[in-house]
């Protein structure tokens, strides 16, 4: 008996109660007697339903003969009196043997995943169900359809003979689910008809699911490195379904803030359940995958195998290759000539083997929506399966290639999330970075420097050194590098600040604040607490600070993704973490993947400081350290800079382009974005702006203009002779009444002259022995980042040159499992018991 159908019969015996109300109030005999009579029939009908599912012989069943009986007594004498009650009596005895005789045997549990390559979301929540002897359990794979470049449903896929052979697989056609009611569903696609690339079956969708089943789980076919997108949280399974589980508090908190912004949107309040309740951490099945897989699990073909061996019989180091479908959209060609790079990389190798794992969806994804890109896309995975320097792995299973690697390089997202568990060294791909001895930023770039008057001071952006530049000549030296850091293709500081002789550097992937005494050429390291409550916010370890800013004798650390403010007492050392201001701003924050802040700016003891994951300004005193957060209403964007004086700020967006005007004395809002007819703008248009001369300007990173805003009437005006393809520009600083400004692509510093509108270029001038200096400076660790200095050659070299390091393996796991939730392998099993014990209770 499953628990649907025990329901049901519950169901008809209140239709029998209510029969019986009806029957008490009859006095007519021929109505009586017809009203006997239907129940009579109604009950045989209850007992054929049991025994089609129990077979003959059931007490339940010999009670509603007894009841029948009764029937029968009370139609001969018509005694409605002592009769009813008697009848209602016997439904209560009726009712209780189906409680206990017919109550539920075993749990009937549906897994419905629709591509085999994701179904590592559910494997370990099955691996645990079908060890349940009280569980009848099934996979289903059911059939999804690629969506046309017009958003048209194209052809239906099906994947059931793509599983594991250690998989039973049951035909989606021969699983009525409609007819069978599952106890409990599992679904790992929450998109229905949000996608744009595929869907499944609308059958399957998570909205109709839900009133066949009483508990349909959704598990995230994806994990995250650190939080989620927000994008994933808003999907239609996170609205249908009973239960969520996800991979950590922290992602947890993500969903629970977005769906109760969602329900308020739309109005469903708690109609399809109270977030808190929804939304669990027990981990991630795909964690499981990982931790619980061994190199002897997967045996390989034997070509594969075979392109593993070196022609000295010993074993090539193995490279992950995996591209993801966020940076196909983006990078557009560029992601074409990247994969011709990485390719001839690699075919020029004998020590190592590229393992390519393409996302599943990349094919699918440039037909519908990059269409103009597939031919070329088509020909490159042609050119490279016909190559012996490379695995081409479009299989199901990317456990494999995580087991069977030494080393991860490729894009961001779930799969970075993954191999983090695995201990073994990683590089994120620099997209930009796409042909032999091209650099993608320019290895001399920084966003802060410091002025003595003479020189500008800095830490170099791609690199771990301190430069000095000669204002006037603008010839750049290599100082000397920062002790006790390693840079890994992270910036190491960004903030820089003179003061009494010393400089300042605030530590972005850095782990201390670094001092450099000019006149000694001696440095000094201040440390501070790394292990500070993130309070929900995502944190970057290599974006920790942005920024210092001096008042009365403390220094203030502005944060970029650390959880808090710190202020160092210049006179006796004392550092304090001021982090008030967190939840204070927590109801603005839209997006908390964002960082904190870019720019400040200083108004007497008060730092303006413009968020960059919300539409708020928090204003930061730093005599008293309290803050207070001004809304900007109307604004449904962060914001990147911020510039003006004491009676008004121009704000400019973190991403994209509406410029915000803030009346500082009135404390009103007004937009502005009405550009020049040329104007193209993008995902982050400008850097930090600069207020000069009774005007704004803004730089630009990705647009495709300078501007120059009017204070007096707001008007935007554009400037020709600005060195555009130079962008984009990070560093912005008046010097002298011009803007100077250090692009981050080419070796170029530029002034422009704000009266006369013109530009002038300057190369920054490096001897040839520092250049060597700079080039050297890459020192791999088990996170890094493409740069010039950590270039994927030396990637190679590194990875060729070393065992895998027992230390560096635990300081991988210990910061990834502070992350998650059932992080041992036993997430599966966590999220399959607690369904259960959800079910029965």
């Amino acid at each position: 008996m499953r628990k649907h159908q025990q329901q049901r019969i519950f169901e008809l015996l209140e239709i029998l109660n209510e029969a019986h109300d009806e029957l008490a109030r009859q006095t007519a005999p021929k109505v009586i007697v017809g009203l006997l009579g239907d129940c009579q029939e109604f009950a045989l009908k209850i007992g054929d339903y049991i025994e089609e599912i129990e077979g003959e012989g059931t007490r339940t069943v010999s009670l509603l003969e007894e009841y029948c009986e009764l029937l029968y007594e009370v139609s001969v004498n018509l005694d409605l009196t002592n009769g009813v009650p008697k009848l209602r009596r016997q439904l209560i005895v009726i009712t209780n043997s189906v409680k206990d005789e017919l109550k539920q045997k075993k749990i009937e549990i549906a897994f419905f995943p629709y591509k085999a390559s994701m179904f590592d979301a559910l494997e370990s929540i099955w691996l645990a169900a079908k060890d349940d002897p009280q569980c009848d359990v099934y996979v289903v794979p059911i059939p999804y359809y690629d969506l046309l470049s017009d958003g048209q449903i194209g052809q239906m896929q099906y994947e059931g003979d793509q599983y594991p052979d250690y998989v039973p697989i049951t035909n989606w056609q021969e699983y009525d689910v409609e007819a069978r009611r599952p106890d409990i569903i599992y679904i790992h696609n929450p998109y229905d008809n949000g996608n744009r690339v595929t869907s499944v079956h609308p059958m399957y969708y998570s909205k109709r699911l839900r009133d066949l089943t009483d508990l349909l789980v959704y598990v995230p076919y994806f994990v995250s490195n650190g939080d989620v997108s927000e994008a994933m949280c808003r999907t239609a399974a996170c609205i249908y379904s009973h239960k969520v589980f996800v991979q950590s508090e922290k992602v947890r908190q993500t969903y629970i803030r977005v769906y109760k912004q969602l329900a308020q949107q739309h109005g469903f309040g708690d109609a399809f359940g109270k977030a808190e309740e929804k939304f669990q951490a027990l981990g991630s099945p795909k964690f499981d995958k990982v931790v619980n897989s061994r190199r002897e699990d997967y045996p390989l073909p034997d070509e594969w195998a075979g392109k593993m061996i070196r022609s000295d019989g010993t074993r090539k180091k193995v490279v992950l290759y995996n591209t993801a479908i966020s940076s196909l959209l983006t990078g557009n060609e560029a992601v074409l000539h990247k994969l011709r790079y990485v390719f001839s990389v690699f075919s020029e190798r004998d020590d190592v083997l590229l393992w390519w794992r393409p996302h599943p969806l990349n094919g699918t994804t440039y037909a519908s929506m990059r269409p103009e890109l597939l031919e070329e896309y088509e020909t490159i995975v042609r050119e490279y399966k016909l190559g012996d320097f490379g695995i081409y792995d479009d299989s199901t299973d990317s456990q494999r290639a995580i087991a069977m690697s030494d080393a991860y390089y490729g894009d961001g997202g779930s799969m970075v999330a993954l191999y983090k568990l695995t201990g073994k060294s990683m590089m994120l791909q620099n997209i930009e970075l796409s042909a032999a001895g091209t650099t993608a930023r320019n290895p001399y770039a920084f966003t802060h420097a410091a002025d003595d008057g003479s020189h500008l001071w800095w830490s170099a952006y791609s690199g771990n050194a301190l430069m000095r530049m000669d204002k006037q000549t603008k010839v750049a030296t290599y100082v000397g590098f920062f002790p006790d850091e390693k840079y890994c293709g992270w910036p190491l500081y960004g903030g820089a600040l003179l003061s009494e002789g010393k400089l300042f550097f605030a530590p972005s992937a850095a782990d201390a604040v670094a001092i450099y005494d000019i006149e000694a050429g001696t440095w000094e390291k201040i440390a501070f607490e790394l292990s500070v409550q993130e309070a929900g916010q995502l944190f970057f370890p290599e974006y920790k600070f942005g920024d210092i800013k001096r008042y009365k004798n403390w220094l203030f650390f502005i944060p970029l993704s650390y959880p808090a403010i710190i202020r160092y007492d210049l006179d006796t050392g004392k550092i304090e973490y001021i982090n008030k201001w967190i939840k204070q701003l927590e109801p603005y924050i839209f997006d908390k993947a964002e960082v904190w802040f870019a720019q400040s700016v200083q108004e007497g003891s008060q730092l303006l400081l413009p968020a960059c994951n919300a539409n708020a300004i928090v204003i930061f005193d730093m005599e008293t350290c309290k803050s207070v957060v001004q809304t900007v209403e109307n604004v449904q964007h962060g914001f990147e800079g911020v510039c003006g004086d004491a009676e008004q700020y121009w704000l400019t967006p973190r991403k994209h382009t509406e410029i915000v005007r803030w009346n500082r004395k009135d404390n009103t809002f007004t937009k502005l974005n009405e550009f020049p007819q040329e104007f193209v703008g993008g995902t982050y248009s400008f850097t930090l702006p600069i207020y000069a001369n009774r005007s704004v300007w803004l730089l630009p990173k990705q647009a495709n203009q300078i501007i120059q805003i009017n204070e007096e009437d707001g008007k935007m005006t554009s400037f020709d002779g600005f060195p555009i393809e130079a962008r984009p520009f990070y560093y912005t600083q008046m010097i002298e009444n011009k803007i100077v400004t250090v692009s981050c692509r080419e070796n170029q510093l530029i002034e422009w002259g704000i009266q006369e509108a013109t530009a002038q270029v300057y190369a920054i001038v490096v001897s040839s022995d520092d250049d060597a200096r700079m080039d050297g400076q890459g020192v791999f660790g088990n996170y890094n980042y493409e740069e010039h200095a950590t270039s994927l050659n030396k990637f190679c070299e590194y990875i060729t040159g070393r065992d895998r390091s027992s230390v560096n393996v635990e300081q991988q796991m210990k910061r990834v499992v502070q992350e998650l939730t059932n992080f041992d392998g036993s997430a599966g099993k966590a999220i399959f018991q607690k369904s259960v014990q959800l079910l029965r209770y």
